[in-house]
């Protein structure tokens, strides 16, 4: 066997050089070689292209983890480096989704260390009041048996008196209230109103003032209400509470601001409006709505000393509130009226060195706060009022405004429903215009709708232009002088065509007048075409003198056009005329 033998095809031509025993001898040597040899092309690719390598790496990477163990730590000890760098430079390029990653779990871990903490005061408490022998004492510790809570905690919850009334769960990133709950008795103002102050609150302090980085406001004092606001990567948790709360309150609100992120992550971090989705959250807020009384004290027994100081403080307290008691009256029959009045808001009622405090928003359009005052008889000297300006929502108020700021004619009414501003009647359409440019200026309109209002100078336009193509301007015979009594037909033509253009220009549209000259059927029609046109003409002369901004056509038509056909002398000298046809074209906008 020749090794220098080729592969040839069985239908090679004739002169190829290698005779059918070589080609044989090849076919041969591939069914030998043939597989050994791809097994090195195969061998040889997994070694060349990175892709190939790269891929089986991948499909044992798992199973080398799962081995490490066997590695005496040098896998942990080779991965530590890399795994550090990613974690810092996660943490330098976006530190907040890191803690929005973490948020739910370091919670946990940190309230257990401070529960550990707590549990050692409690137990230290404990033993303090181990030996208390007092009734109340006593009544405690079978409490303590009872729930099986240990004599300490029973001693703290009943020696803390606080309701949380309601508590608000806002979107953090739009300020949207996402859920609302509040305990039965509590009178509930606009919890949406409400939300939206409390976000203003919070910008308004991150802004005004020179703070870190993710700090926020945690709690803020209104009259004897607190409200707490605890802070998470998505959502805030605000909880309105009347009286002193213990600090394990803040416990629970975390705890429950963690369980919400929990539950509803994707939710919070893909909100698009749609709040109805965190419905399901009701329930577990209604579990803070806590209300915790505490009892009064054992009275001491007094010294007869003591009693006769407080008989005559009490004495001279009952006579100083019958002469306050008049005064009292009056001031509360005055608050009640203000916070009746439409556009009017009381924020704070307090009294400070014998004046009446008061602080609120007020409506410009509202009533005045210092009338009423005045009127319940009150003295000036004795009340310190401070009302800042606010829009009201109401309709009445938004109706006001609109009149105001549109001074709708006599014939033109205003109504409101919901949020549309209706308007009907009728007047002019200068004012109609005016009116669309303005309306949605009005606080609290958010559309507005003047279908039901009728335009009185629409009549007027389509009258002119009637009146016009309605004129017959009369020529004599074979000539372009005006038949007679023309020329107060002239006239009358004059002033529609300027009024015409008036009114057009008002409504935005330009005028077109062709003038058309005719004659009567005498003459010849080469004749009559020339007449007819210099008729026609000399009426466009005519017509100048009413404005260089008439845009006029004319045209002769002779005697194939008649004004009416000819039967008679009378409808020949009708026909010797100049007629007019008018169109109205919308004007383009200026680009």
């Amino acid at each position: 066997m020749s090794g220098s033998a080729k592969d040839i095809p069985e239908d090679s031509p004739p002169g190829s050089g290698e005779s059918p025993e070589e080609r044989e001898l090849a076919r041969l040597r591939e069914i030998i070689n043939g597989p050994e040899r791809k097994e090195l092309e195969n061998l040889k690719k997994r070694l060349d292209d990175p892709r190939v390598r790269a891929r089986e790496i991948a499909s044992n990477l798992p199973e080398a983890f799962a081995l490490h163990t066997d590695s005496g730590g040098r896998l942990t000890k080779a991965l530590m480096p890399s795994v550090e760098e990613a974690l810092q430079i996660s943490v330098n390029r976006n530190r907040k989704s890191l803690a929005a990653v973490i948020f739910p779990l370091m919670g946990p871990a940190i309230r257990k260390a401070i529960s550990s903490a707590i549990r050692e005061m409690i137990q230290s408490l404990n033993k303090a009041l181990e030996h208390g022998l007092s009734i109340r004492g006593l009544r405690w510790r079978i409490e303590a048996i009872r729930t099986g809570k240990s004599f300490a905690e029973v001693v703290l919850f009943h020696t803390l008196a606080y309701r949380v009334e309601q508590l608000f769960l806002i979107h953090k990133e739009t300020g949207l209230l996402l859920q609302h709950v509040s305990a039965g008795s509590v009178m509930v103002m606009d919890s949406d109103l409400v939300s939206g102050m409390l976000t203003a609150i919070q910008d308004f302090v991150r802004d005004s003032f020179s703070s870190k980085e993710g700090d926020t406001l945690q709690t803020m004092q209104v009259g004897d209400l607190t409200v707490w606001i605890e802070d998470g990567p998505e959502a805030v948790l605000a909880a309105v509470i009347r009286g002193e709360a213990p600090e394990e309150l803040k416990s629970r609100l975390t705890e429950t601001l963690e369980s919400v992120h929990s539950m509803f992550a994707s939710e919070l971090s893909s909100m698009d409006g749609d709040t109805s989705q965190f419905d399901r959250t009701r329930p577990i807020l209604e579990e803070c709505l806590i209300e915790a009384a505490a009892e009064n004290k054992k009275k001491r027994t007094l010294s007869l000393p003591f009693i006769l100081v407080v008989l005559v403080i009490l004495s001279g307290a009952v006579y100083w509130s019958a002469l306050r008691i008049g005064e009292g009256k009056r001031w509360d029959e005055c608050i009640a009226r203000l916070n009746g009045e439409s556009g009017i808001v009381i924020t704070s009622v307090t009294k400070d060195r014998g004046k009446h405090i008061v602080r609120g928003l007020r409506d410009p359009l509202a009533a005045d706060p210092a009338a009423i005052l005045a009127e319940s008889g009150i003295p000036v000297d004795q009340v310190e009022a401070t009302w800042l300006p606010y829009q009201s929502l109401a309709p009445d108020f938004i109706l006001k405004r609109a009149r105001r700021l549109l001074l709708p004619p006599t014939g033109v009414y205003l109504s409101l429903e919901e949020s549309v501003l209706h308007v009907s009647g009728s007047t002019h359409h200068k004012w109609i215009l005016r009116a669309r440019e303005i309306a949605m200026m009005v606080q609290g309109v958010d559309s507005y709708d003047d279908s039901g209002l009728r335009d009185l100078d629409l009549p007027r336009l389509e009258h002119a232009v009637e009146a016009i193509q309605n004129y017959v301007v009369r020529f004599q015979l074979g000539s372009t002088q005006y038949a007679d009594g023309q020329q107060d037909v002239i006239d009358g033509l004059k002033r529609d065509v300027k009024q015409l253009y008036s009114l057009a220009a008002l409504f935005g549209k330009s005028v077109d007048i062709r003038i058309v000259g005719h004659t009567d059927s005498t003459g010849t029609e080469a004749v009559n075409a020339e007449l007819s046109l210099d008729r026609a003409k000399a009426i466009s002369q005519e017509l100048q003198s009413v404005g260089p901004r008439i845009s006029m056509r004319f045209k002769g038509v002779g005697s194939s056009e008649p004004v009416r056909a000819e039967a008679t002398d009378e409808d020949r000298i009708l026909n010797r005329s100049v007629t007019f046809e008018v169109e109205l074209i919308e004007m383009s906008s200026p680009e």
